[in-house]
């Protein structure tokens, strides 16, 4: 194979090595470095000895530490939901509805197994094979001052079980179990919701009619409450986006509330009249939203 042909077959692999190495770098610099050094390597060996150029470049670019193990999540649920109601009478033609309900859900997330970048930046950065001999990688700062660094800090040597020396370009096998406890670390997020709400309705009748009505005009009063809470918290690698390798973005801490209140009101007898008053708070941190929204509805009908 000539050294053109090879470089177009290359070229050709290039947009699919640089997705692999990101996802392991969680950098599109550090990715291209991983792609120009993969190159850099198959112009030193002979390509005639490669039998699947494709396979080679993969495992040579994209080797996501398979010593590690597989990455790991687990998802534990929990929700209950408890209701209760009495109903009083009055009188004989009137009538209370009382009723209460409180519900919640939780899930917890615990992310394992997953190599965190700033540590790998770290164990990449060496000149030694026993040691973490240059300390943390520094951060790569971007030539335009309003964009992102072009790479984060990485971590201190001395995090986990301390930094070992970790050649990413290395046969299977290379990283051993003492590397192990310095690259990964578990993570955890949860998510909790709940609802509470509250209910009264009155109903009956008045006990007169009009003169050209058969039946007592009747009524119905309804007065309920409404409380909806939502919180999602993360601990500090969930929150930093692209520390979990592969892991997607950022997972950012916010709770939450809305309160609702409202009355109706329905009168039947020859019209039917119903009166809806609503008023909802909400507010949210981490983004710091609140308000405050009032409904009014009114209708009426004419009953024949």
């Amino acid at each position: 194979m000539t050294d053109d042909a090879l470089a177009q077959r290359f070229q050709a692999e290039r947009p699919r090595l640089l997705r692999i190495a990101y996802a392991t770098t969680g950098s599109w610099s550090e990715a291209e470095d991983c792609v120009q050094e993969a190159w850099i390597r198959l112009k030193r060996v002979d390509a005639t000895t490669i039998d699947n150029l494709q396979a080679w470049l993969t495992t040579t670019v994209g080797r996501r530490t398979t010593e590690v193990g597989p990455r790991l999540s687990s998802f534990t649920t929990r929700f209950f939901d408890a209701r209760a109601g009495a109903k009083f009478d009055i009188t004989h033609s009137i009538s209370l509805d009382v009723s209460g309900a409180y519900g919640e859900s939780t899930n917890r997330q615990v992310q394992s197994n997953y190599v965190l970048i700033s540590r790998l930046r770290t164990a990449v950065y060496t000149t030694s094979t026993t040691s973490c001999n240059l300390g943390a990688s520094p951060l790569v700062a971007n030539p335009n001052p309003l964009l992102p660094p072009l790479a984060g800090a990485g971590a201190s040597p001395t995090a986990g079980g301390g930094c070992v020396p970790v050649n990413i370009f290395g046969a299977d096998g290379s990283i051993t179990p003492a590397m192990v406890p310095y690259l990964t670390a578990s993570s955890e997020t949860s998510q909790k919701t709940s609802l509470a709400q509250a209910r009264a309705l009155l109903t009956g009748d008045l006990g007169v009619s009009t003169p050209w009505a058969s039946e007592p005009i009747g009524f119905a009063v309804g007065a309920e409450y409404r409380k909806y809470t939502a919180a999602q918290t993360a601990d500090a690698l969930s929150q930093t986006a692209g520390e979990l390798g592969g892991a997607g973005g950022a997972v950012p801490n916010f709770s939450g509330r809305r309160v609702c209140t409202g009355i109706k009101y329905r009168r039947a007898a020859t019209t039917r009249m119903s009166v809806a008053f609503v008023i909802c708070d909400y507010e949210r941190t981490g983004r710091n939203v609140q308000g405050r929204c009032i409904c009014f509805a009114r209708s009426c009908t004419l009953r024949r």
